[in-house]
Parts: structure tokens; C-alpha cells; sequence
């Protein structure tokens, strides 16, 4: 098991840059088309139970389609644990349905796809006031977003209506968004054509994997030394003086203890692929954060390095790393060549 002060090397690391060397923002893009008579808006589902409205889904109101971005997580935990749910409602009166198009960088599907998730609508128990104003200021909160979707009984009776081109759908003629097979999206509800009037004021959910419209990125190899990290076993305490720090996650004023690791440019073969040392001169000597303002609160990162891309939960900072020379004093060092 590693020392517990070097998993935080990266996330507290000053002055190691070659260790992260800036990785880019690990996102996927995913795009949908939404509208519903009345309202319609998309949540995702990052893990079981973590629901978060997309801000820039709320406007699916009837009668315009409504197009917005949204982004998809690369890695393959944070995929498998992702879900999109929509959340429609009607306006407490008159006839209701959904039309949806959701699409990602591998694959995409639409109300009206045969055997399509987005064709399984589902009544949720939970009710809104009646108006379409009311259903969405209520779905628009993750609170309410997630009442709603936990409260959306097992499949029932589905009604699909004729495909939207025909002009036999019920809702009109409209022209059709520039989507993949637009001319086969229909209008989805529960129940049956003879009960879209049926209980006006309950939400209606349809849900889809991640995984269905987004596969894993293959994780990303950055360029720069790698570097193993050595305990230090016994070491000089710098004079007590504080340092300021300021990195993408903040400033803060620090106090440095002693050095507990010192750091070797490190030769590495993963797999086939061996990565070079290319500058042997620069080691990296780590020192304890003795003095810091308390952290305000967690942050979240995406990574991605040769082994995986992730995503991570950080705490406060531990140590601060900085460029070093290096003279070994009981022996030669080895070459790395």
C-alpha cells in the first residue's frame, strides 16, 4: 500500500508539471432534439442516485423543437454508471406526447427507432400544478428531477403515434430538424391513442444508457518525464516562511515542513511502448504542507494517462514538489540508457 501522503502527489503537486503536463478536458460531445406537448427537459444520471438537470435542456417547450449540446463522459466507470432520462409533462389539459432525438460520438437513437429506449415512456407518480410553466419549474431542479424519475413506475401500455413526416401523427406538419433519420420520428406516450388525455398532471420519463450513443476513449499518453518517488527517511525542515501557491484550482498561502520524497526521472515500459527520460537532469525533491487554509471543498477531476482515464474525487493539497538536482552520495548512478 502506498504512502498515504503520495496519493495526493498530483493533485498537490506546485512545480510538477511534466508528472500531469495538461491534460486536455476529458469530454464527450453528445447533441439532442427535444419537444414535448408541453414541456420536455434532459437530466443525466452521472452515478446511481447523483441526478444533475441539463441547464441548457430546459426549453423543450411545445410547439418548437428544441436542439442543445451536452457533454458524455470518456472513461469506461464513468460511462457504465451514466444514464439520460427526459422529463415531459403536459399542461394538465389536453392531448400529450414527446418527440426526442439524442445522438453521441458512436451512435444515436430517436423516438420511433425500433426497439428504441426512448420509445419505453413511463408514469411517474409525482404531479405538477397543472400548467406547463409549473411542470417545469418544479423538473427543473435536481430535487424535483429526481422525485420525478424515482417515481416512474415499471413499463406499461406505450403508445407510439404514425411518423411526424407522414402528417398523420396527430401533432401537425412540421418541418423536421436536419437529424439522422428525421423522417422517422414519431411522438411517444403511455398508455394508448385512446388515453393521451389520461392523468394531465403526472410527469412521463423516458430513460437510456450512456453506453448507448458514447464508447470509452482510449486513454491519452502525455508528453514529459515520468517520475518514481522515493520516501525520504531523513531530511532538513526548511526555515518556517510562507509561500504563496496558485495553480487551476486556486491561490493560497502555504508553510512547507520537511522533504519526504525525493523524485527520479524514471525509464518506463508499459506493454510495448517504452517511454525515455528527457531530461535526466531534472529530479524533483517534495515537501510537506505543514501551514494551509482549510480546503473548501472537493473537486472534481477527469484524467486521463497511459494506464486509464478516471474520474476523481480531490481533497486538500499535501505536498509541494519542486525541480531539484540530484548528486548520489554512497555510489554512482546507474545510466539510463
Amino acid at each position: 500500500m502506498p504512502h498515504p501522503r503520495f496519493a495526493a502527489t498530483l493533485t498537490a503537486c506546485a512545480a510538477c508539471a511534466s508528472l500531469v503536463l495538461a491534460s486536455p478536458a476529458l469530454a464527450q460531445p453528445g447533441t439532442a432534439t427535444i419537444m414535448a406537448d408541453n414541456g420536455a427537459l434532459m437530466v443525466m444520471e452521472t452515478s446511481p442516485g447523483q441526478y444533475n438537470v441539463i441547464p441548457a435542456s430546459v426549453a423543450g417547450i411545445w410547439p418548437k423543437m428544441h436542439t442543445f449540446a451536452f457533454d458524455l463522459p470518456d472513461d469506461a466507470q464513468g460511462l457504465r454508471s451514466c444514464k439520460l432520462h427526459i422529463i415531459a409533462w403536459g399542461d394538465g389539459a389536453v392531448r400529450q406526447g414527446l418527440v426526442a432525438h439524442v445522438a453521441g460520438p458512436a451512435a444515436f437513437t430517436y423516438t420511433g427507432a425500433p426497439n428504441g429506449p426512448l420509445n419505453k415512456v413511463r408514469l411517474s407518480s409525482v404531479t405538477h400544478p397543472g400548467t406547463t410553466a409549473a411542470g417545469q419549474a418544479m423538473a427543473s431542479t435536481n430535487a424535483g428531477a429526481a422525485a420525478i424519475i424515482n417515481g416512474a413506475a415499471p413499463l406499461g401500455q406505450l403508445y407510439m403515434s404514425p411518423t411526424i413526416a407522414s402528417g398523420g401523427s396527430g401533432w401537425g406538419n412540421y418541418t423536421l430538424p436536419a437529424l439522422t433519420q428525421a423522417s422517422e420520428l414519431r411522438f411517444v406516450w403511455d398508455g394508448t391513442g385512446q388515453t393521451l388525455n389520461a392523468n394531465p398532471r403526472n410527469y412521463r420519463v423516458v430513460s437510456m444508457p450512456c453506453t448507448g450513443i458514447a464508447n470509452p476513449v482510449e486513454p491519452t499518453a502525455m508528453k514529459g518525464d515520468h517520475f518514481q518517488c522515493y520516501q525520504v527517511m531523513e531530511g532538513q525542515a526548511l526555515k518556517p516562511e510562507q509561500i504563496t501557491l496558485r495553480d487551476q484550482f486556486g491561490r493560497k498561502q502555504v508553510v512547507l515542513g520537511k522533504p519526504v520524497y525525493m523524485c527520479n526521472p524514471t525509464v518506463k515500459t508499459h506493454g510495448k511502448k517504452t517511454y525515455e527520460v528527457e531530461r535526466p537532469e531534472r529530479h524533483l525533491v517534495c515537501y510537506d504542507i505543514i501551514r494551509q487554509p482549510p480546503p473548501r471543498r472537493p473537486i472534481r477531476v477527469q484524467t486521463g494517462d497511459q494506464f486509464t482515464s478516471q474520474q476523481m474525487t480531490l481533497g486538500g493539497s499535501r505536498i509541494v514538489c519542486v525541480p531539484s538536482s540530484k548528486k548520489r552520495l554512497d555510489g554512482n548512478d546507474l545510466p539510463l540508457k
